[in-house]
């Protein structure tokens, strides 16, 4: 007598379900084979980039543990500096966690944050200027080695504002101001700066030395004697250019005897308007001048944009950088 069908198919679902089983185990064996992915290996512009995102994002969460503990006088200050490193760490596109690197003690980053606590801790004004000025001077080298322009010129505004908020901190807690790197202009025109570049800095800074000299005539007292070694600062500047350019004393010489200056604004804005123009031109420069010369322009930035902050202009986490707005609310 013929076996039915009915009474058969619980032998084939019995033989079906091993079978699966038996494929399911054998993917799980390739699955545990399969070597983990190589780890990332980052060139010389992800480091540099890498480097100042880590150092930002260190600044500010030492900034948010201080916060709460800080002295109310220097709250805004702090605030400032912290919002600063925050905006400056998502314009450099966050800190990069390679998945498959070890996971350290913080759960967040292959590289440990500096200074970090997760409770609220005075900082000294001093251990913050240090800590600030420490970071100006790690960001500026940084600037003067990347090999992508773009990035040195970021670089080189985060350079700017880390001294310019260490030096408005020493300011406020009446410390000593930490001082700003200075370079020579090159004697000869280096690579990556046209020579009618080099000419429109020796009218923009003769310019600015002019603009400086009537605002000094229009003060009196200390801000007259800061507004004279300013304009002496520009007026140097230019004739150093000049001779770079070799167009000093030639009739490719663009300075002038006199420039159109509004009085009113010489009293008031027109000196950090001045020097944020200054800022904005150097700026550009460090993107496309040489790197053996670069340092002349990355501090060229930085003293402009400091003098600029100093004598009114609104705060902005990227000094030099035009197409960045100001800060909400900033004022001077």
């Amino acid at each position: 007598m013929p076996v039915s069908r009915h009474h058969r198919s619980p032998s084939w679902r019995l033989l079906l379900a091993a079978m699966a089983v038996s494929i399911l185990l054998g993917g799980c064996d390739l699955r545990r084979e399969t070597p983990p992915p190589a780890p990332r290996s980052p060139d010389a512009v992800e480091l540099a980039r890498q480097g100042a995102a880590v150092d930002s994002r260190d600044l500010s969460e030492l900034v948010k543990a201080a916060l709460p503990a800080t002295a109310a006088d220097l709250r805004p200050a702090l605030t400032t500096i912290g919002a600063h490193a925050s905006a400056q760490l998502a314009q450099l596109g966050g800190v990069y966690v390679d998945p498959a690197a070890t996971p350290t003690s913080t759960g967040t980053s292959a590289t440990p944050s500096v200074g970090s606590t997760a409770t609220p801790t005075a900082l000294a004004p001093a251990a913050l200027v240090a800590r600030l000025d420490q970071s100006y001077a790690t960001t500026r080298t940084a600037a003067l080695a990347a090999t992508d322009g773009k990035l040195a010129r970021l670089l080189a505004s985060l350079s700017a504002d880390r001294i310019i908020q260490a030096r408005e901190l020493a300011g406020l807690a009446s410390l000593p101001l930490p001082p700003l790197t200075t370079s020579a202009v090159p004697s000869t025109l280096p690579s990556g700066l046209a020579t009618s570049a080099a000419v429109d800095l020796v009218a923009a800074e003769d310019e600015a030395g002019y603009a400086w000299e009537v605002s000094a005539a229009l003060r009196t007292g200390t801000e007259r004697d800061a507004a004279r070694a300013r304009a002496a600062i520009h007026r140097d500047r230019a004739q150093a250019w000049a001779g770079t350019a070799k167009v000093a004393a030639t009739a490719q010489d663009p300075r002038r005897v006199a420039y159109t200056i509004d009085r009113a604004a010489a009293a008031t804005h027109l000196p950090a308007d001045v020097e944020t123009a200054l800022a904005a031109r150097y700026s550009a420069l460090v993107a496309t001048i040489g790197v053996a010369n670069r340092a002349v322009m990355v501090d060229a930035l930085a003293d402009c944009a400091a003098a600029a902050r100093l004598w009114g202009a609104p705060q902005t986490a990227f000094p030099g950088l035009p197409e960045r707005p100001a800060d909400p609310a900033a004022t001077p």
